[in-house]
């Protein structure tokens, strides 16, 4: 019935125009009457004869057309010969939207077959190039927009931000569609992530998420819900990578006619598990996805996978099954340079060599190392990590307010070079750590120094690496006349849950609150536990209004959401206690006692609450519960 259906309708359009007259409107207008993609292109194809006949601009929106459905349905060599053709036949006459739009069509389809920047960005520039030339705030926009995914490395992507800035303007100015504003959000996050300031990403892939929702497209909806999951681990936040993941299986199943949905939903969910150090759950939801991989042209994930299920085969033990699915892995793709060492690396620790396990694993550091002191010596991107950029009003009206990066100079280079150092030697750390299982290459000295600093439990700063430390801080405060805040809180009725649940549940909360926490915090800030369900956090280069705000943004951290444990899902609140320095003459013990003071306040007013020791006053109640 369905190519009745079409002959029909190409019979309808012969007998209404006549053979040689039929114009292109008249056969995108009856295109238009299908649903389906197939159905539409086969339109298009059934006139193909009488395309010479139309002139130029028709003829490049055809062909326009018939890439861009090809394309959807992934069949990308008439796709790529359909945009080639369009765009030959476009830039022969003036610049028009429909060229914009066969380059940022191309793009994206190259992107999809290569997921390699070089390779999609350069027609972004070209459509960006054109748009200009048109008075078209739509398409202008949209090419605005695409170009920003392709500027999101530290040293561009304050460019990136700035073409959203325009973007905001111009669709705030013409009251453009919501989904022109989830474009923007999307492409904000996706800047945010290439950086790896992942509060910010996630918060705008979840608006990004919302506004697609609100239209029920699945295709973005579900490529949100994919880049979330990456963010939620990433953050620590696996309950929400969860939630995500989920939502991927029941979009998966709702939309049958998207063939790689199963596929991506397998892989977030082997990712997640590998995340949580499920290696078994890791390995069986990655083997399946990787049975699917054929539903999906993008190999770059595919690849992936399969280094991934490496690592899970290689983290349970298993390091002849590790050996043999790392051979799956291609080591050409350049966007997956950090996977081809660690891929190296298990290949050679299969095969028992122990020197190129080495070589690899020093590779892979040293990557890393440049990698993060890019990442650390960019101001810029230390300024966007301070502070978290809003865009007011943008639910309300759309685009209402222009995106904005406000900058913060760093105090001194001294104090850049030792976040700098500090953060290299933790990454050093975790890789070592984390390669543990497969090269066996930690020395008992670096064993012993590690656990004398680190609290067993919950993998953050002990009690004497924090004095130790905090003591060094609060000296370099005093002599340089910096200001330096202490932030001194425990868990809320925590014997309650130990009676209740037992120890090893509350051994669980413990762990995620200091994990929720940890990301809460800035990365040169002190944490660690000092006892039992107290914490201490120290600040610098802090004042008092500053540590405030820090202080109220870790209370809400902990209590937004619960705390899964094998007997309950908890709710968690903290009460703090903060002091501030005040004077030369203070001492660690000295903040702590006040602080200490401000906590046991914040206890006897109602809990869930941040109290302030001040100097004239007593403590300060500060906060909601």
């Amino acid at each position: 019935m369905r190519w009745l259906l079409l002959w029909l309708v190409s019979a309808s359009l012969f007998a209404q125009s006549g053979p040689g007259s039929v114009t292109f409107d008249a056969v995108k207008a009856q295109a238009e009457q299908f649903d389906g993609l197939e159905q539409k292109l086969e339109v298009y194809r059934a006139n193909a004869d009488a395309v010479a006949q139309w002139p130029v601009h028709d003829q490049g929106k055809y062909y326009f057309e018939v890439g861009f459905l090809a394309g959807e349905m992934q069949d990308y060599p008439v796709s790529d010969s359909a945009l080639n053709n369009a765009i030959s036949l476009l830039e022969s006459i003036d610049v028009t939207a429909t060229l914009v739009h066969a380059y940022i069509e191309r793009s994206y389809f190259t992107y999809v077959k290569t997921n390699d920047i070089e390779q999609y960005c350069p027609d972004r520039a070209t459509a960006l190039a054109y748009a200009r030339e048109l008075n078209d705030p739509e398409t202008l926009v949209k090419a605005l927009t695409q170009r920003a995914f392709c500027l999101n490395r530290a040293d561009n992507f304050q460019q990136g931000l700035a073409l959203l800035d325009e973007a905001i303007t111009i669709a705030q100015r013409e009251q453009l569609s919501e989904q022109r504003s989830a474009m923007i959000y999307n492409a904000t996050a996706n800047i945010y992530r290439k950086v790896q300031v992942h509060l910010q990403a996630y918060d705008y892939l979840q608006r990004a998420l919302d506004e697609w929702s609100k239209v029920d497209d699945r295709s973005d909806m579900f490529n949100m819900r994919h880049n979330l999951v990456g963010e939620a681990i990433a953050l620590g936040w696996f309950d929400k990578a969860q939630t995500h993941v989920d939502a991927l299986y029941a979009l998966a199943e709702r939309s049958p006619d998207h063939e790689d949905f199963t596929f991506f939903a397998h892989f977030n969910a082997g990712r997640l598990a590998l995340a949580q150090q499920d290696y078994a759950v890791a390995v069986r939801v990655l083997e399946n996805a990787l049975t699917l991989a054929n539903t999906t042209n993008e190999k770059y994930f595919v690849n992936f996978a399969n280094i991934l299920l490496a690592e899970a085969f290689a983290r349970q033990g298993d390091l002849h099954l590790a050996g043999l699915q790392v051979k799956q892995f291609s080591s050409l793709d350049s966007q997956l340079q950090t996977s081809t060492l660690k891929a190296q690396a298990i290949a050679a620790a299969a095969e028992g060599d122990v020197q190129q396990t080495l070589q690899h694993m020093f590779a892979l550091y040293d990557l890393s190392q440049r990698q993060l002191s890019a990442f650390v010596e960019n101001e810029t991107l230390l300024r966007v990590a301070e502070h978290d950029t809003r865009v007011a009003g943008f639910e309300k009206q759309i685009l209402e307010q222009k995106l904005a990066i406000s900058e913060l100079e760093l105090a001194r280079q001294k104090d850049q070079q030792f976040i700098s150092q500090l953060t290299v030697a933790t990454v050093a750390l975790l890789l070592l750590v984390a390669f543990a299982v497969i090269v066996w290459l930690n020395k008992t000295r670096q064993r012993l120094k590690h656990k004398a600093q680190t609290d067993e439990l919950t993998g953050i700063a002990n009690r004497r690496h924090m004095i130790e430390q905090g003591e060094k801080l609060l000296n370099h405060a005093i002599v340089n006349g910096q200001p330096l805040s202490v932030l001194l809180f425990d868990l809320d009725d925590f014997k309650s849950i130990n009676d209740r649940y037992g120890h090893l549940s509350g051994d669980k909360v413990l762990k995620a609150v200091a994990s929720r926490v940890h990301y809460a915090l800035r990365a040169d800030d002190l944490f660690g536990r000092i006892g039992g369900e107290e914490f201490l956090v120290i600040l610098p280069a802090t004042p008092h209004s500053a540590a405030c705000d820090i202080a109220e943004r870790i209370t809400t951290a902990v209590s937004d959401g619960k705390i899964h444990t094998d007997e309950q899902d908890l709710s968690v609140t903290i009460s703090t206690g903060l002091c501030s320095l005040t004077g030369r003459e203070e001492s660690l013990t000295t903040l702590m006692k006040r602080a200490d003071d401000a906590l046991y306040q914040a206890k006897s007013t109602g809990k869930n609450r941040v109290v302030r020791w001040d100097a004239d006053t007593s403590p300060v109640t500060g906060g909601t519960p």
